[in-house]
């Protein structure tokens, strides 16, 4: 038997390298590893330890090879995944000789709207980072526009060919977040689980970004092509559009909780000040409401915690009397 360290969090790109953010709230866990421990074993394993939910909550294990190893390998050798028996077996042949900890990431299984089609990301707290090396890659472009105040997606200026992201949610994010920092349309020319593909809303403009899903156990898209410059008047068809979940999010980067409750007019002035956006009234108070419900929960889901919350009130305090009445529509 040998002993594994396991750390949860997320691999995020930062300065050319892969590094994996470790959440220090969750901590690490010492996995003690039996001779012949399957995969599936190793997963309920790391449930149990970390006091993960298996209902909801999917588990992605990796890996970067150790400093030692990096040398021997190309350039460009990126993360390490383990999703079955074989590939655990691999791991563990590893770890008996060198120092390899095992990266835990959660996948987030609720699908929500970032201006394309994608799944949410989480935010974690940086510790002492496990390093795959990648290629360099020259920016061409060097514009000093405003950044975003997103600390749960890459710099919506961080575009270019060989770059990965996290998820196709966070590219999307990127990719939204650049067309109303500068000011133009976008079209979707393609988009699945496998591809994506966005252009400049102009047709005889030469912009665009593509990337795909190199690995299909992963959830990391690889920008295959990155056309930075236009070639059109852009700016000519239209300032920036935004979904009224776009304009949600960056309500709540700005403002907070504060947000919530201030005025529609005034939204829409700072969103048009801010980001060059110019939406309807509806549009924004939607906005508002999506942040809402977003941070306090719909008031659906409010009332459907009631059953649960008269038990526990009755169990806490013997010889309570709760009864829950609603009418017939509801009913």
């Amino acid at each position: 038997m040998f002993h594994l360290a396991g750390v949860l969090g997320e691999w995020k790109l930062n300065n050319e390298s892969w590094k994996f953010l470790v959440n220090t709230r969750a901590g690490s866990r010492l996995l003690p590893i039996k001779e012949g421990l399957k995969f599936d074993e190793m997963v309920q394993m790391v449930h149990e330890d970390f006091g993960i939910n298996r209902s909801g909550n999917e588990l992605e294990f990796s890996y970067a090879l150790p400093e030692s190893m990096l040398g021997d390998m190309p350039e460009d050798t990126l993360l390490f995944f383990v999703n079955n028996d074989r590939q655990w077996d691999t791991l563990c042949e590893m770890c008996k000789s060198l120092p390899v900890r095992l990266c835990i990431s959660l996948k987030n299984l609720a699908n929500h709207d970032q201006g394309f089609n994608g799944e949410d990301t989480a935010t974690v707290n940086p510790e002492e980072p496990a390093v795959v090396k990648r290629k360099n890659v020259n920016r061409e472009d060097s514009n000093q526009e405003p950044e975003v105040e997103d600390s749960n997606f890459h710099d919506a200026k961080v575009i270019e060919k060989g770059q990965w992201f996290k998820n196709k949610a966070e590219l999307s994010w990127s990719i939204r977040m650049l067309s109303i920092e500068r000011k133009f349309r976008t079209s979707v020319s393609k988009s699945d689980k496998k591809l994506l593909v966005v252009k400049c809303a102009d047709t005889s403009c030469k912009w665009k970004v593509r990337a795909a899903k190199t690995n299909p156990t992963s959830e990391f898209f690889w920008v295959t092509k990155y056309i930075d410059k236009h070639t059109c008047f852009s700016r000519n068809i239209g300032g920036p559009k935004a979904s009224s979940k776009v304009i949600s999010k960056l309500l709540l980067e700005n403002f907070g909780n504060s947000g919530l409750n201030m005025k529609p007019d005034l939204i829409s002035s700072f969103m048009k000040k801010r980001y060059g956006l110019d939406s309807k009234y509806w549009k924004i108070w939607k906005a508002r409401e999506e942040a809402r419900t977003e941070v306090l929960g719909s008031p659906e889901s409010s009332y459907a915690q009631l059953p649960v919350y008269m038990h526990k009130l009755v169990m806490a305090n013997p010889g309570t009397i709760a009864a829950l009445e609603v009418d017939a529509e509801h009913s």
